[in-house]
Formats: C-alpha cells, structure tokens, sequence
C-alpha cells in the first residue's frame, strides 16, 4: 500500500520522460524534477494518516492462555516413533531436527520442535507444532489440539509400561 504517495508515483513516469527528454545542456531540468518529486514527497509524509501508529495504538490483543503442550513435550513425542502415527517416517537429522514423512508423501521434510531454530532456517525446516499442516496428531490425542491437553498422560503411562 502506497496510500499517500499514489499520486506522486503516477505522475512519476511522465515526470521522469519530460525531464530526461528536456533539451537542457545545464540539466537543471532534471534537477528541478527531482527537487519537486523530493517536495511533494516531503510534503505527504508530513500530512495525512500513519495507519500503523494508529493500528498499534488502538491495537489490544486478547489475552491467551498457554498452551497445555509446550515444544518439550513435542520434542518427546516425535523422539517416540510408536506414539507416531502409524504412517509417519521419522529419520533423526540432529538436535531437535527429523526428517518426517507421511502417507502420500514422496520424499522427507526437514521438520523441527525447536522454534528458535526454525525462526533462522525458516526457508529450510518446518516446525512441528499443532497448527502445522504436517502435525498430524498422534494416536490417543484426536484430531484437535485442545485434546493434546492428555500428552503428558500418554507420555507417562507408556514410559511406565
């Protein structure tokens, strides 16, 4: 979004032509384009609404309450191939990073539980967290995350078998 700017930036084409194809020697004609471009510039970014300084004014999250699976019980989880789904692949990769694959799928994806690492490999790894469209629950958890409030259950009960 240009908002303020889109006048400027549809003149500039013609601004820009008439300028260059200025018969002046001194080329005070381009000069003088870019001094008044630089103006108008000026000018409508001292006037106008800043969208952003009003959204984080009036912008108040709700409060959230936090999650009853942390990235440390995931990171048990997928380091437990019987707690996986039946048709999960998992290939440990390095510290909190696993090649997983899954039915369908023809090759492995690199996936993490670790979100500091993903933040920095972002464009490489995925990470593997509800919400992702590779977290496919595990067996005994359901489909929806609000029942992965039973993880530390499951996780408990089968170290204790």
């Amino acid at each position: 979004m240009v908002g303020r700017l889109q006048p400027i930036l549809a003149q500039l084409p013609s601004t820009i032509t008439s300028a260059a194809l200025a018969k002046d020697a001194a080329g005070t004609a381009r000069s003088s384009a870019l001094a008044a471009i630089e103006r108008q510039t000026d000018e409508a970014e001292a006037s106008g609404f800043d969208l952003d300084a009003a959204v984080d004014e009036d912008l108040e999250l709700p409060p959230t309450s936090a999650s009853p699976v942390t990235m440390d019980d995931l990171e048990q989880l997928i380091g437990r191939p019987e707690l996986m789904p039946p048709d999960a692949e998992l290939q440990p990769l390095g510290n909190r990073e696993y090649g997983l694959r899954m039915a369908g799928m023809a090759e492995f994806v690199r996936v993490t539980t670790n979100p500091a690492y993903f933040e920095q490999h972002a464009e490489s790894v995925e990470l593997w967290s509800p919400g992702s469209a590779l977290f496919k629950a595990p067996d005994g958890l359901g489909e929806s995350v609000p029942a992965a409030e039973n993880l530390q259950d499951i996780l408990l009960h089968d170290e204790g078998a």
